[in-house]
């Protein structure tokens, strides 16, 4: 299998993926026009994200992220990559993930109601500062 066909099988199996997780409008971009700079595939429910598909052995994850980059214009660079019977990964920006953590239903902005006001400990285990200082600066939410 050439390069060209093993481009196409993996950006295929992106398109797929998607698919497979609810966004069944996902298409491969380079079928349609090939221009360069556009998306690998192209996802309308994702409207914002730019997909860098990537299957290779031993990737450079800096180079595909900076041809993501390159290449995405206004949107979130993604690279979604893969070895040969791994599972998928996707590589992004650490400020756009970051973004897309604080917009998402994963944020704990408090810690449960049952702690005690007086514990030694935060929620999530870390030791806490001394009483001088406000209980935001100890435990910031997001």
């Amino acid at each position: 299998m050439n390069s060209r066909q093993k481009g196409k099988r993996v950006e295929r199996l992106w398109r797929d993926q998607l698919r497979e997780a609810g966004f069944l409008k996902a298409f491969r971009g380079q079928q349609y026009c090939g221009a360069a700079g556009n998306a690998d595939v192209v996802c309308p429910e994702l409207p914002s994200m730019h997909f860098e598909v990537k299957g290779v052995q031993n990737l450079n994850v800096l180079n595909a992220m900076k041809q993501a980059i390159a290449d995405s214009g206004t949107k979130t660079p993604v690279v979604a990559h893969k070895k040969n019977g791994e599972p998928w990964l996707v590589t992004m920006l650490a400020a756009d993930w970051l973004e897309l953590v604080k917009e998402s239903d994963r944020v704990v902005s408090e810690c449960p109601e049952d702690r005690q006001a007086n514990s030694p400990t935060t929620c999530d285990g870390v030791p806490t500062c001394d009483e001088t200082c406000a209980p935001a600066s100890c435990h910031p939410t997001l």
